[in-house]
Parts: C-alpha cells; sequence; structure tokens
C-alpha cells in the first residue's frame, strides 16, 4: 500500500519561504565575511604599513577607507538577521517575537555604527604610543619614511638617525614584519607565533588581536543572538 501525503499550498509555501530563507540566510554570513576579507586585504586588519598615514586621515574623517567594507558587512548583518528571523517572526504572530527581531537588529545597527569609532580610536591609541623620532623626509619618500619608522619602532628599533636611505632588511632578524618583500628578502628569518610577538613588542600581532577582539568579536555576538532568537521563534512555534 502505498501513501501519498499532499501538502495544502499554504503549507508548502511555508516550507518553501523558510528553506528559502535559510538558504539566503546561509549566503548572508557569506556576504559578511566577504565584507570581513575585503577590510582585511585593504590594510586595516593584518598589513598595518599605513597606519600612521591611516590615523590621520581617520582623524578628519571617521568613515575614511572603512565606507565599503563595513557597508557590506552591515548589509550582510541585515540579511542574514531578516533572512534567518524574519520568516519566524511573521509565522508566530506574537508581541515577544516582534521584540526579539528588533532587539537583534538593533544590536546589528549599533555594532555597525560603532565600528568605525573602534578602528579609530584604535589606531589614535597607537599612535600616542609611540615615541616618534624626527624624520628627514625627502620629496615623495615621507610616506615611506613613515612606514620604515613603524616598522622599526615595532621592532624595539630606537636609534634617532632615520633617513632616506634607512631600508626594511634592517630590520632586526627578531621582529615579525607583514611585509611579504621583507619576510622573502630577510634570510633566516621565522615568523614568530602571537605569544613569542607580545613578548617581543611586536605591535603587528597586538593590533591584529585589537582589531579581532573589538570589532569581530561583538559582531560575531549579535549573530549568535539572532541564531538564538530563531531557535526559540522555532520552537515555540
Amino acid at each position: 500500500m502505498c501513501i501519498y501525503i499532499i501538502y495544502s499550498p499554504v503549507r508548502l509555501a511555508r516550507r518553501t519561504l523558510l528553506s528559502t530563507s535559510l538558504a539566503l540566510a546561509i549566503c548572508a554570513i557569506g556576504v559578511t565575511v566577504y565584507g570581513a576579507y575585503i577590510m582585511k586585504h585593504m590594510g586595516q586588519i593584518e598589513e598595518h604599513r599605513d597606519i600612521t598615514i591611516m590615523s590621520k586621515n581617520l582623524q578628519k574623517s571617521p568613515y575614511h577607507l572603512q565606507n565599503f567594507p563595513l557597508g557590506v558587512m552591515a548589509v550582510g548583518h541585515a540579511l542574514f538577521l531578516f533572512f534567518l528571523c524574519g520568516p519566524f517572526v511573521l509565522r508566530s504572530g506574537k508581541s515577544n517575537a516582534f521584540y526579539l527581531y528588533g532587539f537583534a537588529l538593533l544590536g546589528m545597527g549599533i555594532t555597525c555604527c560603532l565600528t568605525p569609532n573602534i578602528i579609530r580610536n584604535i589606531a589614535e591609541n597607537f599612535l600616542d604610543e609611540l615615541d616618534t623620532p624626527e624624520l628627514e623626509p625627502t620629496l615623495n619618500q615621507e610616506q615611506f619614511l613613515e612606514v620604515i619608522q613603524f616598522y622599526a619602532q615595532c621592532c624595539g628599533v630606537t636609534r634617532r638617525d632615520f633617513n632616506s636611505t634607512f631600508h626594511p632588511s634592517e630590520l632586526p632578524m627578531t621582529c615579525c614584519p607583514s611585509w611579504e618583500w621583507v619576510r622573502l628578502k630577510s634570510e633566516n628569518h621565522k615568523d614568530c607565533p602571537w605569544s613569542d610577538a607580545y613578548e617581543a613588542g611586536c605591535r603587528d600581532a597586538i593590533i591584529e588581536t585589537d582589531f579581532s577582539q573589538r570589532i569581530f568579536v561583538p559582531i560575531g555576538l549579535v549573530q549568535v543572538y539572532a541564531g538564538m532568537a530563531a531557535i526559540y521563534l522555532a520552537l515555540d512555534l
């Protein structure tokens, strides 16, 4: 005997809506990760060679250099919350469900709005910690010298005779520079882990940790909160 289960059009539409929403929520997570990838490769998380220049620009415009990747991440968060929580909220029709969904959206908005200020504060605090020596910049080399100065101090170099002839290959072997060119050109150089970098005073690892903890941890918590709200709504239907 064969038993055929025929779903009503309404029930089939609901199942299709939920399945599609979950799939789109996964895609939204991919959009968020893509935004983080863009930010990383724009030199704001791992490649800190322009941190001194970037921080000066940030003092004038807090959203300088962060608009596009943060916008992508904000869109990813909004889509994630909408497609994950929205269908459950619409199906439940309960006031507490709407409150949960609203708080999730509010948390996402606050996180995305505060991120540029967090980046600016990290950059400014980092500059305050540096004992900046006087440079002798030449034409079209001022930015290059600022970069060299940053990495030299990151590696513990305290001399004050920086000039246009100072070369990245002169950096100590105990440092952990993030320049790929320096890593390739430096003989017998070994990348040190974060624990050793902290002990050696390597600023790159410290700043990278700050970025990951102060930015992506709260963003991740917002997504976890949204997921828990969706599960609660699903079980409460």
